[in-house]
């Protein structure tokens, strides 16, 4: 009887990854067959000159080149902030606290929070910042960095804890035997020995903010604005655009536009998918050397 039963789960796991595995296939593939008809110069420039628009001698008004590049500088600076603190509390969590459960509960609960609460976390912050400091600020590239930041954080310390936590004792032990401090042998033997997986984590995070369209919407994404000048600007994101333009969209043509963009957004994740995939298997690579 236990036999049949397990038989029987084992023929429902597999008939669950073949409609997973066919099902995500059959999305990806639909995008790139429809969207790659569509990669020409004017998805990305519209009607100016490749070179007027790479110049900014113009602003591109339909194609998605602002969008990528208002993509670009939202998870560099995203990066630049939840990266450090991250990086930190994985190092905290891993060699300074023992018991772990509360701090473990709690970036598991930020973890779950869906992105539209982060989104109008960022907008109340907004709200506070013009009530309490009487400041013309608004919705921006900074304010959806910063919310940003607060999603994938929990991506971050995670990544960061984990791969120290894997380190074996006799390469935690080595530096300590020869007089180095603690902090000496955080910063010298046990982050080099573990970077390639931190690093996997945090290309993990930048595919999850470069698709990330609620926090955007919330906090700073504009449709048709161009190039941000500076941290308080608004700004255009390809996942926004592709959401925009899904809902809005008039003619054939802009549909294709669509199908395109996605095209570009689902190649951008892949790439950061695959990197990812390569760090994690160099780090397990270089942890079974040593």
């Amino acid at each position: 009887m236990n036999s049949l039963i397990e038989r029987l789960i084992n023929f429902l796991m597999y008939i669950c990854v073949i409609i997973f595995v066919f099902s995500t296939s059959g999305i990806i593939i639909y995008i790139l067959f429809n969207g790659i008809n569509k990669l020409s110069p004017s998805l990305f420039f519209g009607n100016l000159r490749t070179i007027d628009a790479l110049l900014m001698k113009k602003n591109v008004i339909d194609g998605i080149y602002p969008a990528l590049i208002g993509s670009f500088l939202l998870v560099i600076l995203t990066l630049i902030i939840a990266v450090p603190i991250g990086i930190l509390t994985g190092i905290y969590l891993s060699e300074y606290v023992k018991k772990k459960t509360f701090l473990n509960i709690i970036f598991d609960i930020l973890a779950s929070v869906p992105s539209i609460i982060i989104g109008l976390f960022g907008l109340s912050m907004v709200i506070l910042i013009n009530k309490y400091f009487k400041t013309n600020v608004y919705p921006c590239l900074l304010i959806s960095s910063i919310s940003l930041a607060f999603l994938i954080l929990p991506y971050i310390i995670r990544a960061t804890q984990i791969n120290l936590e894997s380190i074996p004792f006799s390469i935690r032990i080595i530096s300590i035997t020869m007089g180095a401090s603690k902090i000496q042998n955080i910063f010298y033997v046990l982050l080099p020995y573990s970077i390639h997986g931190i690093i996997s984590g945090i290309l993990l995070s930048c595919a999850r903010v470069i698709s990330d369209v609620a926090v955007i919407m919330l906090t700073g994404g504009v449709i048709f604005y161009g190039i941000p000048k500076s941290l308080l600007d608004p700004f255009e994101a390809i996942a926004y655009y592709i959401f925009f333009l899904s809902a809005e969209y008039r003619t054939e043509n802009e549909l294709l536009k669509v199908f395109g963009a996605s095209f570009v957004l689902l190649v951008l994740c892949l790439i950061l998918f695959a990197a990812s995939e390569f760090f994690g298997k160099t780090a397990k690579k270089l942890s079974m050397i040593r």
